[in-house]
């Protein structure tokens, strides 16, 4: 049965750039090639699943998942799979710094003013301490110390998960990560 990865975190948090670290370091099974009749025990990227869903792929029911990556974790299995949550928490202040400076150029516009940005940040990261209390499926990583040391931190989530990852390989992303 494959596994699905659902990477969490407030907007501007570095969930782009830590899909982007898992994607390149661990072994994933590239969504593009998911044969809706065969059972793995491979890890998929959640958002893989998503674009391919964007882009009209058929894929079995199964695979069609809700994109929950500025959302509180809800599931530890879904449709028979195993869900693995990594959950990036960014400093306050410099996530709202962040945030409210990328909010005017989101498509949804949302208030960047201070009360209701720190209570989302507050509601988010509070959702991922509440469900790592009952539930084994949840890494949580923290923004600055993904910056300061990326190879240890995919360590981490390879280590939690138990996915092979050769440290002496590791694939540095230095390009800024910025959806569109």
């Amino acid at each position: 049965m494959s596994r699905i990865f659902c990477v969490l975190g407030a907007e501007r948090s570095g969930t782009n750039y830590v899909a982007l670290l898992v994607k390149k370091n661990l072994n994933l099974t590239s969504t593009t090639s998911v044969n809706p009749n065969l059972c793995t025990n491979s890890w998929l990227l959640e958002n893989e699943i998503s674009l391919l869903r964007n882009r009209n792929v058929l894929l079995h029911p199964s695979c069609k998942i809700p994109h929950w990556k500025h959302s509180p974790p809800t599931h530890s299995f879904l449709f028979g799979r195993n869900l693995a949550y990594v959950a990036v928490v960014k400093n306050p202040y410099s996530w709202y710094i962040s945030y409210k400076r990328f909010a005017p150029f989101h498509e949804n516009k949302p208030d960047a003013s201070v009360a209701p940005s720190i209570k989302r940040w507050n509601t988010l990261n509070k959702s991922y301490l509440k469900y790592n209390q009952s539930n084994k499926n949840l890494c949580l990583l923290r923004y600055e110390d993904l910056v300061l040391d990326p190879t240890e931190e995919v360590g981490k989530i390879s280590r939690k998960y138990k996915i092979h990852f050769e440290k002496q390989k590791f694939i540095s992303i230095t390009n800024r990560v910025h959806t569109g």
